[in-house]
């Protein structure tokens, strides 16, 4: 539950860098008649403010105000009085629609946007700390919609005197002035720059294009894992195998060994250790290949 009263302090406003309002003696005595809701028709709607946009928001702050169940809002809540000890906890930004009439009364409101996001806040606060369903929250939901129903149309009636105050220019100044054919001429060609910016791009992507055609059509490449070194093992079971190979073949283990071929009746000493192990794998491969054929000339 939650109610809103005319603050005993100057604590809530003094957060918003506003001065407490006067109340008249009329006021209290209306509210008194309709049940505790300000007189909000006695309120005085300022009209000091100079932008007209403003003016209507302080015109449709009045309107809300004055709504049958707007006035738990259209004061601060005093938390203290009414024993609601947690809602300083839970309202992080207190705010209320007569503090936002103060502020609009001194133009600290920079634009009716900052205005819409001001009055929203009042309501999202209430619907924040108090349950849903209750009478002030259900009360807080209605008008926030009302609220945004009103805005709504006030920005569509702006938007229409903005296209009918520039079409109102036009036809009054006869054209466009010397100032902006220059700055159209200006973003003409700047266009145009753009353009040519856009071609040049197009024809380096085709360009691209063609040279990625001219490349080798390259579909599969295949890689093969590296091989182990040898063991001691492996090179005594080569060294076994090479005794074992028949004389017509030992030519041609004689190239796999020393490519470059060796003297006359030099005597051939094969030290295992010294090869290294893609000499001692052709040699393997080699001899493999000597077994098999000497295998197929049995048979």
């Amino acid at each position: 539950m939650s109610g809103r009263r005319r603050p005993s302090e100057d604590d809530d406003y003094a957060e918003a860098g506003l001065e407490k309002p006067q109340r008249n003696q009329k006021s209290r005595t209306a509210r008194k008649s309709t049940g505790g809701a300000p007189a909000v028709g006695d309120m005085e709607i300022e009209m000091e403010l100079v932008d007209e946009e403003m003016q209507d928001c302080q015109k449709l702050l009045h309107e809300l105000m004055s709504h049958p169940i707007a006035y738990p809002f259209n004061e601060p809540v005093d938390w203290q009085m009414l024993g609601l000890f947690t809602y300083p906890q839970v309202v992080k930004k207190p705010m209320d629609l007569l503090t936002i009439r103060e502020m609009l009364k001194h133009n600290l409101l920079e634009n009716p946007e900052h205005f819409a996001i001001h009055v929203r806040l009042v309501f999202q606060n209430a619907q924040t700390f108090n349950l849903e369903g209750s009478d002030i929250y259900n009360s807080a939901t209605t008008l926030l919609e009302h609220f945004n129903q009103l805005y709504s149309e006030l920005c569509q009636r702006w938007r229409q005197q903005a296209e009918q105050g520039t079409m109102n220019d036009g036809s009054i100044a006869g054209g466009p002035s010397a100032e902006e054919k220059e700055e159209i001429d200006a973003l003409s060609q700047s266009v145009e720059e753009l353009k040519q910016q856009v071609a040049d791009l197009k024809q380096s992507i085709n360009e691209l294009k063609k040279n990625q055609k001219q490349l080798p059509n390259i579909k599969r490449v295949k890689l093969s894992r590296p091989k182990a070194p040898l063991s001691f093992k492996q090179k005594e079971e080569i060294c076994k195998k090479m005794s074992e190979l028949e004389e017509d073949h030992l030519p041609g283990l004689l190239k796999i060994i020393r490519p470059g071929g060796a003297a006359a009746n030099e005597v051939l000493e094969i030290n295992l250790e010294e090869l290294d192990d893609p000499t001692l794998l052709n040699i393997q491969k080699y001899i493999n290949r000597c077994k098999k054929q000497t295998n197929t000339k049995k048979k």
